[in-house]
């Protein structure tokens, strides 16, 4: 039983973590408010990028770029919608990254075929392949994009679809192309995609060349996808033991640091 003294402690604490929230409430307002008014300055985009690193965390992060992103302008949208994405994918909050990513897209004239293909991971990690699949077509069709990546994203698609033939046609077409960026991943989705000897053959390749990878192979393969995020792979477990280091890990989503048009 809490005594009165405990009570009114108890009260008086609440109160002020009630406050301190209130106060950070309205300090967020406040930042969001004063740079909505610039929302015509050339530096808005940045000055919005600051105010979201300056933050005090992450979901207040979100919640400034989220309520500034729609007054932004051409690239300026295209910076700020990316990093809103950026930031929701760090909360693993795949279908708002989707579709942040696609905003980013369309933001300029000329959509970008970089955001139109990680909105299309994202779509995968949600687990919605027939989104995926339409951001992918979308993105081909640009003509600028990443082909493999873009094909290896149609795989995967294929894949969570149930269509196990097409996406197994699409990894070998993958690791047929001899692009050793994405060879793990097409050979994580090969063996999952086919049976018996055939799938021996592949997971055999898989231990051989990318022996840490290999340990993965017989996990969920959402659960694998995540592995091969260049946020959580290193080179040293991407690089063939036979090959010279890689200049990019092997991902099925990479994230540069700028945006491409």
């Amino acid at each position: 039983m809490i005594k009165p003294a405990g009570r009114l402690v108890s009260y008086v604490l609440a109160c002020a973590l009630v406050c301190c929230a209130s106060q950070a409430l309205w300090a967020q307002a406040d930042t969001v408010q004063s740079l909505a008014k610039r929302s015509g300055d050339a530096n808005f985009a940045s000055d919005v990028i600051k105010a979201a690193g300056s933050a005090a965390n992450l979901a207040e992060a979100i919640r400034i770029l989220e309520s500034l992103a729609p007054l932004a302008k051409g690239a300026g949208a295209t910076t700020v919608y990316s990093q809103l994405a950026v930031f929701l994918e760090m909360e693993s909050r795949w279908n708002e990254a989707s579709l942040a990513w696609e905003s980013s897209a369309r933001s300029s004239a000329a959509s970008s075929a970089y955001s139109l293909t990680q909105a299309a991971v994202c779509a995968l990690y949600d687990g919605d392949p027939l989104r995926a699949a339409k951001l992918v077509d979308e993105a081909k069709a640009l003509g600028t994009g990443d082909a493999v990546h873009l094909s290896l994203i149609s795989a995967y698609a294929s894949f969570l679809s149930g269509d196990r033939p097409g996406s197994l046609k699409g990894a070998l077409a993958v690791v047929s192309s001899g692009d050793s960026r994405y060879e793990p991943s097409a050979l994580v989705l090969a063996s999952a995609a086919s049976e018996g000897a055939e799938r021996d053959g592949y997971l055999s390749r898989l231990k051989t060349r990318y022996p840490r990878l290999y340990e993965n192979a017989g996990l969920p393969l959402a659960l694998t996808m995540h592995l091969l995020a260049a946020s959580g792979i290193s080179l040293e477990t991407a690089t063939p033991l036979s090959s010279a280091p890689l200049a990019q890990s092997a991902a099925l989503s990479a994230q540069p640091a700028s945006v491409p048009a």
